[in-house]
């Protein structure tokens, strides 16, 4: 029942999955099943894709699964147990190679791939000694494809203990290879003679120069990974959980980041990204700051698979991915695309949300279409604070109209606070001369609740020292006996109420003579 009305319900969900584990443990198709609903919701959960898998015993369904969860998440533990169960299961070479590269392209660059580069070159390096024709080298084919994978992995900022490991890889593989078996292609190898010219080359000399060609892009990759370890070792959860991460840890993401654009490398930018929207699914910020760099990469297609990616997840429940959804269609000439996000927005909240019929309104504006046909289609949707506040600020009434439309609203809802705020910000504009005089319309026979109350007091306090002393000291005497505060504000007063005794005894004392 908590799942069916709140399907967001990240505990619930794992205490009816515990009990299913128990009460359907010999029943592997309805624990799919079960599975499959919880990752619509929460795809995150690479631990609930491993799960699924263990349901099925046919290597083709359990591969699909597999490749699902790794479109669906970026984690490197879950790359890891997709190449262990191929290696397992799949004698084919190519196959096991390909599920390799498919990895490094999703995940290759991220600091914590470590794991998947080495049981990379682990698996090519006991391919190529299972098919050695002696035992002091490899042949060529293999030899290419372990020197090709080396000089890859060491343009990558992986752990630095990493890159150091796969640098004495390639040293000891050239050291043990015949000379021709090292060039990657015929430039390298014309390179090479023509600055030797036919001369013999010691084993040192081969190994120095053949090696040096990657030792730019290595020591590049080797810094950057040092300033990156900054980064890594400040998160504290590297991992999905719908509960909020720490303020630290989205600090962290967020600079991460900015210095990871400043590299301006684009693979392990977007890697980046992914790995962030794994770890920050709930935050719709980064899903909009990866928009924003693809736009400035003009990879429109992809900001948008990454709009109808946010709005498969929980932010598909709120308006403002839709809004922002319907402003980016509307900016590439999809106008009737934008329009469904922005309408969708406005039937989610039952024609209530101001921002929503404010950018839907303006968004008729600029297509030259009626706002007023809109207005009377759904003016019985709006006998509520926004449909006010809109129609406010919508229709463009003389000040007295608008004024006369706020207090009726006032009136109507005494408990809201977010309109008597809207009144004063208007009020301030128009006629700041009577701010203290509407701070009272707005107080009589209100409802507000304690909290919107001192929200609201606070305001007034604010204001009312900037008109008068005494009529500052009198609100916030009333904040100080009808609301718990920490003591600031009874301190505050203290100070202020001391400075005006001197004030006025200053005053009092007679002029010199």
């Amino acid at each position: 029942v908590q799942i069916k009305n709140n399907p967001y319900d990240f505990d619930a969900w794992i205490q009816y999955l515990n009990n299913m584990e128990i009460q359907h443990k010999n029943d592997a198709k309805f624990c799919k099943k079960e599975y499959e609903k919880f990752l619509r919701v929460f795809p995150q959960c690479y631990g609930y894709w491993l799960k699924m898998a263990t349901c099925e015993t046919d290597r083709d369904a359990v591969v699909s699964i597999f490749e699902k969860a790794t479109k669906k998440c970026t984690s490197i533990e879950l790359w890891r147990e997709y190449i262990l169960y191929i290696q397992d299961n799949v004698v084919d070479v190519d196959v096991i190679r390909k599920t390799f590269e498919n990895a490094i392209e999703s995940i290759g660059t991220l600091y914590t791939s470590s794991v998947i580069w080495k049981l990379y070159y682990q698996f090519e390096e006991n391919t190529a000694k299972s098919e050695a024709n002696n035992d002091t080298h490899y042949n060529e084919e293999n030899t290419k494809i372990l020197l090709k994978l080396l000089r890859k992995v060491l343009t990558y900022s992986i752990h630095p203990d990493a890159l150091d490991h796969f640098w004495r890889n390639l040293e000891d593989v050239v050291q043990k290879s015949p000379i021709e078996f090292c060039f990657l292609n015929d430039e390298e190898k014309q390179m090479f003679n023509e600055t030797h010219k036919g001369n013999d080359v010691l084993p040192e000399d081969k190994v120095k120069e053949i090696v040096g060609w990657s030792k730019t892009a290595y020591e590049r990759a080797l810094d950057l990974s040092h300033r990156i370890t900054h980064f890594e070792s400040e998160l504290m959860r590297d991992f999905y959980h719908p509960r909020d991460l720490h303020q630290k840890d989205l600090h962290t993401w967020r600079t991460y980041v900015v210095f990871r654009e400043k590299t301006q490398d684009d693979l392990a930018i977007r890697q980046l990204y992914e790995r962030i929207l794994s770890v920050c699914e709930n935050y719709m910020e980064f899903y909009l700051r990866y928009i924003r760099y693809l736009e400035k990469q003009n990879l429109i297609e992809e900001a948008r698979e990454i709009y109808k990616r946010a709005v498969d997840t929980v932010h598909g429940t709120r308006p403002y991915i839709y809004l922002s959804f319907g402003l980016f269609e509307e900016k590439y000439g999809k106008v009737e695309d934008a329009e469904v996000h922005y309408k969708k927005a406005l039937e989610m909240t039952n024609y209530a949300h101001i921002e929503t019929i404010i950018t839907y309104t303006n968004f008729l504006k600029r297509h030259e279409r009626s706002v007023q046909e809109f207005m009377d289609a759904h003016k019985h949707s709006f006998k509520n604070q926004g449909g006010y506040l809109a129609t406010f600020l919508i229709n463009q009434k003389p000040v007295e109209e608008r004024e006369a439309l706020f207090k009726t609203a006032i009136k109507e809802y005494l408990e809201d606070l977010t309109i008597r705020l809207a009144y004063i910000d208007f009020v301030n504009v128009s006629e700041p001369s009577k701010l203290l005089e509407a701070f009272e319309f707005c107080l009589e026979d209100h409802k507000l609740n304690t909290n919107d109350a001192r929200i609201f007091y606070r305001r007034y306090r604010d204001v009312a020292f900037q008109t008068s002393l005494d009529k500052g000291l009198k609100i916030s005497q009333i904040l100080v006996e009808n609301f718990v505060e920490d003591g600031i504000v009874k301190q505050q007063m203290d100070v202020v109420a001391s400075r005006k005794r001197r004030a006025d005894q200053s005053l009092d004392r007679p002029e010199p003579s």
